[in-house]
């Protein structure tokens, strides 16, 4: 069976996979190492509208950490509710947006940008948070079937639909995943401090560290971009 590979860029057109197509849209891309931070920043802020759409925070930092937590084998707690009611659809495009891109600092950048594009109204710790959820998806799923018992048939058909006995995932991911949750707690409690009406000119350090919220969710999003594409790609 013959199948023609295209990428779907952010924009909806199709790039067709062969060499010289991706050599041009390399060469279009930039490498956000080799950008200052306010060059990041100017394109960040860009993708952000306003705060106005809401989710719940706390039940989703919850079950992150769960699923993170699970597959680390470090005890989490259980405070899922039923009732709760993530946007699957959401996360799931976010999630396929992630594991198709390319192995390249340049297509990580531009996958990046779309999904703070695509998450345009919501807070800067909603976007890192809700990224963190759909990595989820596919982590979390990973190794859950990776853990399935010899006498599971529905899971072991599963698990070799997913190509999970060709796949490993490296303990630097589990390591990266458990260091991003812990940044964003820290952007969490800026944000925090940011709503208690101190007065920004006698407490400089929180109008310099709300400045940073935004470059520090960029890296965060593309961190965890990076950790989707190699849990696909290793074999």
């Amino acid at each position: 069976m013959s199948i023609a590979l295209s990428y779907v860029a952010p924009n909806g057109g199709k790039i067709q996979q062969n060499g010289t197509s991706q050599q041009q849209q390399k060469s279009q891309l930039p490498n956000p190492f080799e950008l200052e931070d306010y060059h990041i920043l100017n394109k960040v802020y860009l993708t952000h509208v306003n705060d106005d759409e809401k989710y719940d925070k706390d039940l989703l930092f919850n079950l992150v950490s769960n699923i993170i937590s699970a597959s680390s084998q470090i005890s989490g707690t259980n405070h899922t509710q039923i009732s709760f009611k993530p946007d699957f659809p959401a996360l799931k495009r976010i999630s396929c947006q992630m594991i198709t891109t390319r192995g390249t600092a340049e297509c990580a950048h531009q996958t990046t940008m779309w999904i703070l594009q695509h998450l345009r109204g919501f807070s800067w710790d909603a976007k890192a948070l809700i990224t963190l959820a759909a990595f989820s998806l596919e982590y979390g799923e990973f190794m859950h079937l990776y853990r399935i018992q010899s006498s599971d048939t529905l899971g072991n058909t599963l698990k070799q639909l997913n190509q999970v006995q060709f796949r490993k995932v490296p303990s630097d991911i589990t390591d990266i995943v458990m260091f991003l949750l812990q940044v964003f707690q820290h952007i969490i409690q800026w944000a925090t401090w940011s709503t208690m009406g101190y007065d920004i000119e006698e407490v400089h350090s929180l109008s310099d560290g709300m400045q940073e919220i935004p470059l520090v969710v960029y890296w965060t999003v593309a961190t965890v971009d990076a950790c989707s594409g190699n849990l696909v790609g290793i074999s």
